[in-house]
């Protein structure tokens, strides 16, 4: 008895489609991650890096400010600022508010 389908010949279809499809899939991934690292190049794009989308001042978790206030972490964003908890070099816990100023052109 004869097969009526010829096995050789499917398989050969299937591996080329599936082979098609996982070089498909790795294009859309680089394209994604191509679109992700422009977008984040845009919003990290403002006063050389140092600001976000929103133009505040990106603070990072241990920077140093004044050679006295260590920056620990946020507590707070509203639309008036940024409220940053810090430790001062005598281990007291202060807090400082960054507030956005509005100039009138």
């Amino acid at each position: 008895m004869t097969p009526i389908v010829d096995t050789g010949y499917v398989s050969q279809i299937y591996y080329t489609k599936k082979k098609r499809r996982a070089i498909q899939q790795q294009q859309q991934q680089q394209q994604q991650v191509n679109e992700g690292v422009q977008k984040k190049e845009a919003r990290y794009n403002h006063n050389d890096g140092y600001d976000d989308e929103n133009h505040d001042y990106i603070v990072k978790a241990g920077e140093i400010w004044i050679d006295r206030y260590k920056i620990d972490s946020l507590i707070g964003k509203g639309s008036f600022g940024q409220v940053r908890a810090a430790y001062l070099s005598l281990h007291f816990v202060v807090l400082h508010k960054q507030l956005f100023y509005l100039s009138s052109a």
